[in-house]
């Protein structure tokens, strides 16, 4: 274990319930403090596949099979996640949360490869390429090899819209005339229980709601939408649209 710049980095492979006394001392002082810390090597790292973009409860939701999106050439996402275990139980798993020190591989990156979108978080986005089955499995430093998890990418049968809610913060509308908004917010919900908290938010930049979606204004010459939601006050009215 080496101590540089205040940052402390393990290295070698002791044993597990190993301890190591760190020293720290001050130049400009005789004071002298000690700290002992244990160090435990993992045993196990699982890995599983959560919906993307994440909803309320999705960490606990397993994906086996990621589908086409109704209407679209843009097959579903998912977020795969490492978490590490340890045998000795008063030792709590840890997700981790290092890209540098972790990896993932799929078996057949013609049906899907990993994305790693922010390289300061192991957080991997699943990308269907094409109809298939490939197997992903997910690495730890150079010694933990993650459960291998099979991940179906389907054409057919289609991820289906179930619900749409459509909503703002006021019902009214104020402003000068041509003033645009861009906070209509598009809950979408599919038929197998995944769902967009806003299907307007720039994380799917993967795929544009104007693909799947239509918005329309029942008085145009009021207030106008485009086909990504951005409304435009045109005139002055006091009935709802």
């Amino acid at each position: 274990m080496t101590a540089a710049n205040g940052i402390i980095t393990a290295s070698g492979d002791p044993s597990s319930g190993e301890t190591v006394t760190l020293t720290f001392s001050f130049s400009f002082t005789s004071k002298v403090v000690e700290k002992t810390i244990s160090i435990y090597i993992a045993d196990a790292l699982t890995l599983d596949v959560n919906p993307y973009p994440s909803y309320s409860s999705s960490s606990s939701v397993s994906v086996s099979e990621l589908k086409l999106i109704h209407h679209t050439n843009v097959y579903q996402r998912a977020q795969a996640k490492l978490t590490v275990s340890f045998s000795l139980g008063s030792v709590a798993d840890v997700l981790v949360t290092n890209f540098q020190v972790s990896n993932y591989n799929s078996s057949d990156t013609s049906v899907l490869t990993m994305s790693v979108v922010d390289q300061s978080t192991i957080n991997s986005y699943l990308v269907p390429v094409s109809s298939g089955t490939t197997t992903i499995r997910g690495t730890f430093g150079t010694w933990l090899t993650s459960n291998a998890y099979d991940i179906d990418v389907s054409a057919s049968p289609y991820a289906l819209v179930s619900s749409m809610t459509l909503s703002r913060s006021s019902s009214i509308v104020t402003g000068i005339v041509n003033s645009t908004y861009d906070d209509l917010n598009l809950k979408v919900e599919f038929d197998d229980g995944s769902i967009f908290d806003n299907a307007r938010d720039a994380s799917l930049d993967w795929i544009s709601v104007d693909k799947y979606i239509d918005f329309v204004s029942s008085i145009t010459s009021e207030i106008s939408v485009d086909a990504l939601g951005m409304m435009t006050l045109i005139g002055n009215s006091e009935d709802p649209m």
